[in-house]
């Protein structure tokens, strides 16, 4: 007898989503003080139409198993027509939280309940009850008999309207609804108050996925009233116009689960947080409530932005699993069996004193015990057993590999069986990981899966540019000797104008010796003008494969079953025979069960390989052969030489000396596998990966002396940790500069209108912004030695700054103690708000004016009714003020002014971000008496030039690696959670002094 998923009540151990939530199966009295605090404060926050400044966020902690989400899904069902409930999962995009916040709230919006209509129709339907009343009321005489028990009904219920809604077919009466809604709800934007209100005409569908975020094709975009090119809206002001349009009765609950998830990537935790404050201090009549694990939560708030530590409120520790309460669990499971039989026991066959003794002797969580009663029972009806079962661990314990794979075709059951998970709304940000966790896998196993052999996978391998983001890999297949590479981009794009550009971009990678391209997508037709279908279909079946989800199921459902898997053992979540897996334990059985060996998108790039001998391998049989490496100019935003091209010769070299590299590694003990190499504007990254459990980091960075001298490099390699591998970064023999004005051409749109500047271009050509607004980098300590660059990088900030923003929006105050970095003469600027100054006595009065104003602007915010400058709708009336000292360790040469200037310079950096008022203070001398930990505290943002030693690289990154860089603008920046290595861009005094005139 083969096990069905429908047979054991105990194969689902958590929750996916709110509404897997069943209430026969919950016990009421496990959390039951907390699900009450959290249902009371819901409920006291309806009817607030404006955000509640004293509000905080709540957080729910636990080990991992112990029905946090659980949690989540019991509020959900108890509020259930109350509040519009969306639980969110760990968040794919971390640099994009609220784009998956708004997706679900979106979703929940549209979704019907029980049969009951959607908060949007009964939104809509109230909105409209008294015009239709008003309307029906002024028929003639000869009419008003006749619709009297219409009137009546419209009269005693809003919902009766939509009885007349759904009987209406055509465009125009939704179209003019949704103009006079506008009307009544001016605070809206109009495109969103539009789509919202079309959300129940027959456009219904097309309005929540453009609400939800996705990019549209042309004609449903102009059947929406928007331009042919118009993105989604921002997910803030959808969310913003939900809590009007809901009359500011139905509470927004926001459930974000997993929240440790974040450390995926070092920036998650800070931009994480950073919008959740944004929901917090914009959106109405919401609440936020946060799940983490208990021991994770101390790193994740820690590593957050300031403000949002000051808005949670004290966590809730969720409880432990009782022995009673052990017992009603496992009775309510066996009571929903279809299977059950009339038996005295409540939970037969398990014996009560069995599971009694497992909390009391073994685990007090309750998946523990759901897994361990799914193990059993499993089996118990597989033998078509009569006998009781002891849930106490048995001594023989089965195959662990077996469990794993009765798990995952169970969960595989599951999914396939799951209406949400659907090849047509299937999220952009999932789909990317599940294909890039799926690719590491075949690069991991070091073996042929589905007749390939990954042998490397880089991200990034599609230019990123405009304010689509393109999410691409390149993998590296192995056949023989020979290594193709392919791009596999994956995007949900399908519209004209936005999927032009993105093919352009697919084109752009696939020249050179970039072999093919396979371009994941949810359907195979897509929609492109003449000119791009023309040359798609040239490369169609050649170079460009499509992998289109339509037609490809079984993918979609492994890929999500990987993603659940690889989730919850990432959060501790994933058991096997009570035993707590970890994300490499998960990944390990993934391999050695082979279960993703036949995956059709595997298969899909075994069309590229082709056996041939490469030219290194030919001139030199001996030599150590490297996986292909594309040329960067894939991966950046510019066609620019010196901004991304690398020359075949630098390429060249660089491998060259990737093969040094190995061959010494191997000499002294520590093999290595080359994984290729990426060339800048400034070094050469040369990639390798150990290959044997001797082979460790620091080894191979203690030998950084001796590298220098068997590469034959002027300066001392700087050796890294990079994912999956060891960079060895060395100096170019001809190093090249990256022009301001180029860098400029290509700013992001997003950063429009923002106190935004380049800080640099990383190794593969792609640019890194710097924006002042953002809490992490709204105060910069740069530190760097003569020659490192650091006074250019000074000129290249104010200069950016100044070409970007007009000087209604931006005013400067400079300090230059050396009269070097800022020697402008007699140059008039309408962006100075003072002459440069060039003394401690001249600064002094200056640094007193920023603390003022930053007071006065407090005064004027509070007027307004905002929090910070960025919310001021009209940017001239507070412009953004940057403060840059060149040298300040020169200020606090004299006693008289040291104590002053210190006090000054503290409380600036603690207050004025919010006001709009910026410190960028540089130094050559970052030693504990000029940087003082008080104020490192009150200056976030990070950049090192190379300085002098090690111990000034610790004081201001708290790494060494800057006493390494090679100068001349070489920097390394403190973003999220780790470094960026970066080449500054350059700009002419001519330049700079242009930029300072008016525009």
């Amino acid at each position: 007898m083969s096990l069905l998923l429908s047979d054991n009540p105990f194969s689902e151990s958590r929750l996916n989503a709110g509404s897997d939530f069943r209430p026969d199966w919950d016990v009421i009295d496990l959390n039951r003080l907390i699900a009450d605090d959290l249902v009371k404060q819901i409920r006291a926050v309806k009817g607030h139409v404006k955000p509640d400044p004293s509000q905080m966020i709540r957080v729910l902690l636990a080990p991992p198993g112990y029905g946090k989400t659980h949690l989540f899904g019991r509020i959900g069902h108890e509020l259930d027509g109350e509040v519009l409930f969306s639980f969110v999962p760990a968040f794919e995009d971390v640099t994009r939280p609220l784009q998956q916040i708004r997706s679900h709230v979106v979703e929940n919006l549209f979704r019907e309940r029980s049969g009951r209509p959607s908060l949007l129709h009964q939104a809509l339907a109230r909105l409209c009850q008294p015009s239709l009343v008003e309307y029906v009321a002024a028929f003639p005489p000869s009419l008003a008999a006749q619709y009297q028990s219409l009137l009546s009904g419209l009269q005693a219920d809003p919902m009766a309207v939509l009885g007349l809604v759904q009987t209406v077919k055509a465009l125009i009466p939704f179209q003019r609804l949704a103009s006079s809604i506008a009307r009544r709800l001016p605070q809206i934007p109009f495109p969103v108050i539009n789509a919202l209100a079309l959300g129940w005409s027959p456009l219904a569908d097309v309005a929540r996925r453009w609400l939800r975020g996705d990019f549209l094709p042309m004609e449903e975009l102009t059947q929406l009233g928007l331009p042919t090119d118009a993105g989604p809206p921002s997910a803030l002001d959808v969310l913003k116009g939900i809590a009007p349009l809901l009359g500011y009765q139905t509470p927004m609950v926001i459930c974000c689960d997993q929240i440790e998830m974040t450390f995926k990537q070092p920036e998650g935790p800070r931009q994480v947080s950073a919008e959740l404050l944004e929901i917090i201090h914009q959106v109405p009549n919401q609440v936020l409530i946060l799940s983490c694990l208990e021991t994770e939560w101390p790193k994740f708030k820690e590593l957050s932005v300031q403000a949002f530590k000051q808005r949670v409120a004290k966590p809730l520790i969720v409880s432990e699993l009782s022995e009673t309460q052990a017992v009603e669990l496992v009775a309510r499971r066996m009571q929903c069996w279809n299977g059950r039989e009339p038996h005295p026991g409540s939970t037969w066959p398990f014996e009560e004193a069995s599971i009694r003794m497992y909390v009391r002797d073994c685990s007090q969580n309750p998946r523990s015990l759901i897994q361990r009663c799914g193990e059993l029972f499993a089996g118990w009806l597989e033998g078509h057993r009569k006998e009781s079962l002891y849930v106490t661990r048995p001594k023989d314990v089965a195959d662990p590999a077996k469990l794993f794979l009765q798990m995952w075709n169970a969960e595989l059951e599951s999914i396939a069986r799951d209406p949400a998970v659907t090849w047509s709304d299937y999220q952009e940000e999932r789909l990317y990981r599940g294909v890039h966790e799926l690719l590491t896998l075949a690069r991991d196993a070091g073996r042929d899966m589905a007749g390939v052999r990954v042998r490397n996978v880089a991200e990034n391998a599609l230019r990123q540019r405009g304010q689509v983001k393109r999410r691409a890999v390149a993998v590296d297949l192995a056949e023989g000797k020979q290594t193709d590479r392919v791009v596999v981009p994956v995007t949900t794009l399908n519209n004209g104008p936005n999927f032009r550009y993105y093919f352009e971009d697919i084109e752009l990678a696939l020249q050179g010796q970039t072999a093919g391209c396979l371009l994941v997508h949810r359907q195979v037709e897509f929609q492109m003008g003449s000119k791009t279908r023309e040359n798609f279909d040239s490369l169609l079946g050649k170079k460009l494969r499509v992998f289109a989800l339509d037609q490809n199921l079984a993918t979609l459902h492994r890929l999500e079953c990987l993603l659940r898997f690889l989730d919850r053992a990432s959060g501790q979540e994933l058991q096997l025979d009570s035993v707590t897996l970890s994300y490499k334990d998960c990944q390990d059985y993934l391999l050695k069960t082979s279960i993703l060996d036949n995956v059709d998108l595997l298969k899909s790039l075994s069309a590229w390989c082709k056996p041939e001998t490469t030219k290194e391998a030919a001139s030199s049989p001996s030599a150590i052969v490297v996986p292909a490496v594309g040329s960067a100019v894939a991966l950046a935003p510019s066609p620019h030489d010196n901004l991304c091209e690398s020359g075949t010769k630098d390429k060249s070299w660089a491998i060259e000396k990737l093969n040094v590299l190995a061959a010494k590694l191997k000499l002294w003990g520590m093999p290595v596998s080359p994984v290729g190499v990426e060339i800048g504007p400034g070094f050469a990254r040369l990639k390798i990966e150990p290959t044997g459990s001797r082979t460790t980091f620091n080894k191979v960075r203690d030998k950084t002396t001796d590298l220098k001298i068997q590469l034959g490099l002027k300066n001392a390699p700087l050796i890294d940790s990079q994912p999956g591998c060891i960079s060895v970064d060395v100096e170019l023999p001809h190093r090249r500069t990256v022009a301001l004005a180029e860098v400029l051409a290509y700013a992001p749109v997003d950063l429009a209108n923002r106190p935004a500047l380049p800080v640099g271009v990383d190794v593969a050509g792609q640019p890194y912004w710097l924006d002042l607004s953002d809490t992490s980098d709204c105060h910069l300590l740069v530190a760097g030695q003569t020659g490192s660059g650091k006074s250019e990088f000074l000129r290249a900030l104010v200069a950016a700054l100044a070409m970007r923003l007009a000087p209604e929006q931006l005013q400067f105050v400079i300090i230059d103690p050396k009269r070097v970095t800022f020697n402008l003469g007699t140059l008039e600027s309408p962006y100075l708000h003072a002459p440069v100054a060039y003394e401690a006595e001249a600064a002094l009065p200056l640094f007193e004016w920023c603390m003022e104003e930053t007071r006065n602007r407090y005064e004027m915010l509070a007027q307004q009714r905002k929090t910070n400058v960025g919310q001021l709708e009209d940017q001239t009336l507070l412009p953004r003020v940057v403060v840059v000292v060149d040298e300040f360790a020169e200020l606090l040469v004299q006693k008289e002014t040291k104590t002053a200037l210190n006090g000054l310079l503290k409380q600036i950096g603690a207050l004025a971000r919010a006001a709009g008022i910026h410190l960028v203070l540089a130094t050559q001398r970052p030693d504990k008496d000029v940087v003082t930990p008080l104020l490192k505290a009150n200056l976030p943002g990070r950049i090192a030039f190379h300085v002098a030693n090690e111990a000034n690289s610790k004081l201001i990154l708290g790494d060494p690696n800057a006493a390494y860089l090679l100068g001349k603008g070489d920097l390394l920046w403190q973003h999220g959670g780790g470094l960026l290595r970066l080449q500054s861009p350059l700009v002419a005094q001519s330049e700079l002094e242009k930029a300072l005139r008016a525009h």
